[in-house]
């Protein structure tokens, strides 16, 4: 009992630290790209921040996934471990890294494809020139896209990440 709950002790801690990470990247590279687009000196105006925020929620959301499929993998590895403790904890640690870039690079694109497709279907307006322009409205507009893509792709993502869980493998009777 007791190393299972230093166990889940340690996922949540490691858990929120992964997850600043994750929140701190995507804020970093999003930042960056903004600016470099839009030359902005100094912090964005109220429009690029909401979108940066949908963007930190869209990619927290869909990395969010990982936890699940990381469960069943430590579960895995542990019943099926034969070798000594650091080569679980580095083929454990080696998942995560693999679930984390998964997630990062589904989340990226997911945002990119959301905002790029929107863009192409409403082509009577620019929205990124109108929320260059600090016209919230459409940065709440694509700030519900992001949000609402996100939600539609957490599951397929999951998904995903099941593949590469290392389940057992069955032996069937012919």
């Amino acid at each position: 009992m007791k190393n299972q709950t230093y166990a889940a002790l340690f996922q949540l801690v490691l858990l929120i630290i992964l997850g600043v990470f994750i929140l701190w990247l995507t804020y970093f590279v999003i930042l960056k790209k903004i600016k470099k687009k839009y030359q902005i000196e100094g912090s964005p105006h109220l429009s690029f921040s909401i979108i940066i925020c949908a963007h930190l929620f869209s990619t927290g959301y869909i990395t969010s996934g990982i936890y699940k499929a990381y469960t069943f993998t430590l579960q895995f590895l542990h019943k099926n471990s034969n070798s000594n403790l650091f080569d679980f904890y580095s083929t454990a640690f080696g998942y995560l890294v693999e679930f984390i870039l998964i997630g990062l690079i589904i989340s990226f694109i997911v945002n990119f494809i959301s905002v790029k497709l929107f863009s192409l279907l409403t082509v009577q307006v620019d929205e990124m020139e109108e929320i260059n322009n600090n016209k919230v409205q459409y940065a709440l507009l694509l700030a519900t896209i992001l949000i609402v893509i996100s939600i539609f792709a957490k599951e397929p993502f999951m998904n995903l990440l099941d593949t590469l869980v290392p389940y057992p493998k069955l032996n069937f009777i012919d």
